[in-house]
Order: C-alpha cells, then sequence, then structure tokens
C-alpha cells in the first residue's frame, strides 16, 4: 500500500497538487495507527516484536514524508 501512496503523491506533487498528496500520505498514516498485529503462533512475541518494529520504520518514512511537504507537527 505504501509504495503506491508514495506513487500517487509523487504525480500529485508534480501536478502542483502538494495540499492533496499531503491528504492522501496523512489518510494512509491514519490507517497504519489504527492497524492491529495479532501473533498467528501465539509463541514468544518475537512476531510481534519485529511486526512492531517493522511497522514504525514505516511510520518514519511516512513521517519523513510529511516533513518534506511542510508538515512540523510530528517533528521532535
Amino acid at each position: 500500500d505504501w509504495a503506491g501512496v508514495q506513487a500517487a503523491a509523487g504525480q500529485l506533487i508534480e501536478a502542483g497538487k502538494a495540499d492533496e498528496a499531503h491528504a492522501v500520505i496523512d489518510k494512509f498514516h491514519a490507517q497504519l495507527a489504527q492497524t492491529k498485529v495479532l501473533d498467528p503462533a501465539c509463541g514468544t512475541g518475537n512476531f510481534l516484536y519485529v511486526a512492531m518494529a517493522r511497522m514504525k520504520e514505516l511510520e518514519g518514512e511516512v513521517l519523513e514524508l510529511l516533513e518534506e511537504l511542510g508538515d512540523e507537527r510530528y517533528l521532535a
């Protein structure tokens, strides 16, 4: 999904529609924040740890792109 959002946002930016690109990325970020992960094996929790780490990496990419578009809400 993220690759599709990046491509769509890139096209919108090239068309001079940065606000629309921002909205598309922001919508994806909200969807990512609502994602729930269940451990299919109910094991040691390693699956959940790896899933969380990967989702945080993805969120970092999303926030970087939002910052490039001038969104300062997530600056630390």
